[in-house]
């Protein structure tokens, strides 16, 4: 399979600035690799580069920082690859879903939450519902963060899967 992981905007893949996500990415590749192509887009940092092919492993790296100039530069990526995705999986940033979705129609979107990112606070109500519809799977790092976005969106139970990280 064709796989896209997009990463968070705030540290680079790999965890040369450290970050648990990034590391836990990092973790994750030398096993998802041997069955499945594997891009990994991220953000930019000036000790890597822009694009580059690492033991198998595209990485593909954009301005970040804040979220909306990061969801800009992943939307001109989508819409510049001409490689289709069977999966493109989105690390914690439920606000780049229904963009990723508009771009992506056909691939399985899965979004695997680490923190509360679906608090009101965080994400508006009408986008969230769009979120959960637009998912196929969230994955959740522990059932305090299932339960946490059960409450503000029930209809998302069926799509949540709690999978420690070890």
């Amino acid at each position: 399979m064709k796989v896209l992981i997009i990463c968070t905007e705030k540290l680079p893949v790999p965890a040369i600035r450290g970050g648990a996500i990034q590391t836990y990415i990092d973790g994750a590749l030398p096993v998802l690799k041997r069955d499945h192509q594997i891009t990994v887009l991220g953000r930019d940092d000036e000790a890597l580069q822009a694009d580059e092919v690492r033991e198998g492993i595209r990485y593909v790296r954009v301005g970040g920082g804040i979220l909306e100039t990061y969801r800009e530069n992943v939307v001109q990526f989508l819409q510049s690859d001409e490689q289709s995705y069977d999966i493109i999986h989105i690390f914690n940033r439920p606000r780049l879903v229904n963009k990723v979705r508009e771009l992506a129609p056909e691939a399985k979107i899965i979004l695997s939450m680490h923190n509360d990112m679906f608090k009101p606070e965080k994400l508006q109500s009408a986008e969230g519902t769009l979120v959960v519809q637009n998912v196929d799977r969230i994955i959740t790092i522990s059932k305090y963060i299932g339960q946490t976005i059960c409450s503000f969106y029930p209809e998302a139970a069926p799509k949540i899967q709690t999978i420690y990280s070890e």
